[in-house]
């Protein structure tokens, strides 16, 4: 060893005391409060000892909190600025070299600092950074950067005390972090708590190399029993010391975990639980070792998940996968990183990302509602200037006629008839924008659980003299699915607008037959309205089919509203509509909405 290292200084830390030079420690905090506790008798005893003083601080510290509470600690603290023997600094002015962070320079500038403290006639450099203003992006980075420290400042006479908050990293980045760092120190809620990593890796290969060395003295020395014996006994009490101390680093491990909301787990290749951390997210599932992931998470995911794993033991990279768990009445999203552990097991770190994913899907409806009213004020223009010309230009015509002197009383009797039909027929256009544009008007009904199964007896009631009288046949297969969580009265006025379009439609002579369906397929839910009625012919009307005052069968009577306004509605709620027909033979309409988990993220409307 160094005969610099083995020299001691006051490290200003009780549960720490004295320490050698060229050490690297790390300490994590909860609260501002926890942080000063530590780093104030830190820099103390370092001004007191003649070493240079580095603070490198970040949020929740500023640079002008530290100076305030150092001169509060230490009344002639002015005299150590004047002499220049501290220095504090923000976070990024020292870590970062044209606004990213850079390895080489920060080395580099570690190096040159402490030669020119040396210089100074100073006993060393002491020094603490602190990690938050970190991009995650940039972590793999730095956690190689603070693995490097280690051989850097070995031999040398520099102190690092390393400050990582623990509201901002998770399970994987603590374990990255004690890694990394010769010891671990935290300072919660007023309780003091080591870890020292290194330690208990050296303790092991203790406990190896004396019980490689029994087994060569039982071998070598069975005729010094005695002496074999007593040589036992002590190392059954090494042994039992080494236990207590990797039994007591563990319930501090277990404190650490306590505080994440990570949900941490170990599985085999099967899927199979060996161990849960006992996280704050752990509490939500009843699982325990043997137990399988499909105790846990929904079918659709299950063999997913299996795949990933089996894809990370075969490449050794990681994985990852979002999914969702109900939980109560709410729905929780997740997203998972699988990453190889040994070679028939995986390290499981799932992280709820539910505000994300609801901030996500919200964005995306208000994209789709902006889409959405841009169509509809289109189709609205088109109306208006379409379907008022007519009445608006008879009226014109009308009123420039009469007009004239020349009309006779019983022309302007007749006049004045085409003149009311012109106007009846304006009003009528005009009530059908109005009910158009109350569909299409914001939501203020609340969504519910509606199912299918149960409108289908509503309509069948209130057109049951119809359905016997045209001798009309439902036949429903919900057995995929026969809910939705959406707005009643648009459903069954789609529902009912469907069937009664079938209905009206029917081929002369024949029964009609309607046939209604739901399913599940990706993710999202298709409803099938089918019948065996006149048909439409696509060729020629496609493009036609949902828009306002379509007419295709000019001997049944009608104004063409009915899947203009089924349309409408099925659009406001999320979904669309198809169709599938040929003359003759009957006609299919498709709806499909998104599923019952993202109404529920996504909240009413």
């Amino acid at each position: 060893m160094d005969p610099i290292s083995k020299e001691l200084t006051s490290l200003g830390i009780e549960v720490l005391g004295d320490t050698e030079w060229g050490r690297h420690y790390c300490h994590f905090y909860e609260t501002k409060h926890d942080l000063l506790d530590i780093l104030i008798p830190f820099f103390k005893a370092g001004l007191e000892n003649n070493e240079y003083c580095l603070w490198v601080t970040c949020a929740p510290l500023s640079v002008a909190d530290a100076i305030l509470h150092l001169h509060k600690a230490m009344p002639d603290f002015q005299h150590y600025i004047d002499e220049n023997r501290i220095e504090i600094l923000p976070g990024t002015a020292w870590y970062t070299k044209d606004g990213k962070f850079s390895k080489n320079y920060v080395v580099a500038a570690w190096l040159e600092k402490v030669n020119l403290v040396l210089a100074r006639g100073m006993n060393g450099l002491r020094v603490n950074g602190n990690t938050a203003w970190l991009d995650i992006n940039d972590w793999g980075n730095f956690i190689e950067y603070e693995e490097e420290l280690n051989k850097i400042i070995a031999g040398t006479r520099i102190i690092v005390v390393c400050a990582y908050a623990l509201k901002k990293i998770g399970a994987a980045e603590i374990l990255d972090v004690a890694r990394v760092h010769e010891c671990v120190i935290a300072k919660r809620q007023g309780d003091w708590e080591i870890i020292e990593i290194p330690e208990l890796k050296q303790t092991k290969a203790q406990i190896k190399k004396l019980n490689d060395e029994l087994e060569k003295r039982v071998a070598d020395r069975t005729s010094a029993l005695e002496m074999v014996n007593k040589n036992l006994k002590e190392e059954i009490e090494e042994h039992k010391l080494t236990t207590e101390t990797l039994n007591r680093s563990e319930q501090e491990l277990r404190s650490l975990f306590a505080a994440m909301t990570d949900m941490v787990m170990i599985l085999d290749a099967r899927g199979q639980y060996n161990k849960i951390a006992p996280t704050k997210s752990s509490n939500l599932y009843k699982l325990s070792k043997g137990k399988q992931i499909s105790d846990m998470l929904p079918e659709k995911y299950v063999s997913i998940v299996l795949e990933k794993i089996q894809q990370t033991l075969k490449t050794l990279e990681p994985a990852e996968i979002e999914y969702n768990l109900k939980v109560g009445d709410r729905i929780i999203w997740f997203e998972g990183q699988i990453s190889p552990l040994t070679k028939d097991t995986v390290f499981w770190i799932a992280r709820d990302i539910t505000d994300s994913k609801m901030a996500e899907l919200e964005r995306t409806r208000i994209i789709s509602d902006m889409a959405q009213h841009y169509k509809n004020l289109e189709l609205f223009a088109q109306m208006v200037s379409h379907d008022l010309r007519g009445p608006v230009a008879s009226i014109l015509g009308i009123a420039e006629v009469m007009k004239s002197d020349s009309t006779t009383s019983e022309e302007r009797i007749e006049i004045m008839e085409y003149l009311f039909r012109s106007v009846e027929s304006l009003d009528s256009i005009i009530k059908d924008l109005n009910y158009t544009l109350e569909i299409k008007r914001e939501i203020r009904e609340t969504k519910e659980t509606v199912y299918f199964s149960k409108l289908i007896e509503e309509i069948r009631s209130g057109l049951h003299n119809l359905l016997q009288k045209e001798g009309v046949q439902i036949l429903t297969d919900f057995s995929s699915i026969d809910h939705l969580y959406t707005l009643k009265n648009y459903l069954f006025s789609i529902f009912y607008n469907l069937i009664v379009n079938s209905i009206k439609f029917k081929q002369s002579g024949k029964n009609t037959l309607v046939r209604i369906r739901s399913q599940i397929i990706g993710g999202k839910l298709f409803l099938s309205f089918k019948d065996n009625g006149r048909g439409i012919d696509l060729n020629r009307h496609a493009d036609r089919i949902f828009k306002l005052y379509s007419r295709f069968h000019p001997d049944i009577e009608g104004k063409g509203m009915g899947l203009f306004i089924v349309k409408t509605q099925v659009e406001t709620l999320g979904g669309s509509i198809i169709v599938n027909s040929t003359p003759g033979i009957g006609t299919e309409f498709i709806v499909e909405f998104p599923t019952e988990e993202h109404f529920s993220v996504a909240g009413a409307r």
